[in-house]
């Protein structure tokens, strides 16, 4: 299988994991609700809502080069809604300007996610905390920074995925992604991209 089908089948079966995990977690939700507790519907709707924004986002089949660090912004707080996490964790956003193709954004966009997930879902104990995402490029590489002030514990539980998919996403794109424990114990995952030029042509939105 030709590496472009073999990611985008790892992009689908993954978009397909995440929206069931969200699906199973909202009927839950709603029959919490349904004892008698308004908190677990508005959950439910919130992670609904989310999936549904991250689906349209990660979808979206762009012609023209984007800006990436719109596009991250938006799939962050897509990804807090599916995580049922707005009121618990805050981003800081650190977004330099980059212009990338519509199909690379995709995958850059489904890499975030799945980091910015694993961090609600296993830093935060106590349901709180903040997530840096930095975004930057020198010309020569670009790279993201995805980092939390929760606990890290390592990065391979037997029942995960998330590692494999995010690895296999980046190397798709020529990309390598770095992982490690901040001096606090956290975690901090970079990734390392490949700057790619861009044809001249309209950027989505400025046509």
């Amino acid at each position: 299988m030709p590496m472009s089908e073999c990611n985008e089948a790892i992009y689908v079966r993954e978009l397909s994991h995440r929206t069931a995990n969200v699906l199973q977690a909202a009927i839950a939700a709603v029959h919490l609700g349904r004892r008698g507790g308004t908190r677990f519907l508005d959950e439910a709707m919130e992670r609904l809502n989310g999936a549904a924004e991250l689906h349209v986002i990660l979808a979206r089949k762009d012609d023209a080069a984007i800006d990436l660090g719109e596009r991250v912004a938006d799939v962050c707080l897509a990804t807090r809604k599916v995580e049922g996490a707005s009121e618990g964790v805050d981003f800081v956003f650190d977004l330099e300007e980059v212009l990338v193709a519509g199909e690379d954004a995709r995958r850059i966009g489904m890499i975030v996610s799945e980091l910015v997930g694993n961090s609600i879902r296993h830093a935060f104990p106590e349901g709180r905390g903040w997530i840096m995402i930095a975004l930057k490029d020198d010309g020569f590489t670009s790279g993201i920074v995805v980092e939390d002030n929760g606990v890290c514990e390592g990065w391979s539980r037997p029942d995960g995925q998330g590692c494999g998919i995010v690895d296999a996403l980046a190397k798709g794109i020529g990309g390598d992604v770095r992982r490690m424990r901040t001096p606090g114990g956290s975690s901090r995952v970079e990734v390392v991209l490949p700057t790619r030029a861009i044809a001249a042509g309209p950027v989505a939105g400025n046509a």
